[in-house]
């Protein structure tokens, strides 16, 4: 197995990780200020809770006549 070429690859990518790294380095970051100048508000990072839509009993027993009516027809079909 020739590794000759992988090794020049991994060289070139070095020099260019290097040039990247060298260009950020001369950066000024900006500074980070804490206290009075800023400001946390937990409601902005909660994501809102869906609405629940509300079933009306009539509506919830309708739904499980049928329900019942549907295990009644597969128990008899055994």
């Amino acid at each position: 197995m020739n590794i000759k070429p992988i090794i020049k690859e991994l060289k070139l990518e070095r020099d260019r990780l290097n040039t990247a790294i060298a260009a950020l380095a001369e950066l000024k970051p900006e500074p980070v200020r804490y206290g009075a100048a800023t400001s946390f508000n937990p409601a902005e990072f909660e994501t809102p809770k869906p609405k629940r839509r509300k079933m009306s009993k009539a509506a919830r027993a309708k739904i499980a006549a049928a329900q019942r009516k549907r295990w009644a027809a597969v128990k008899a079909k055994k």
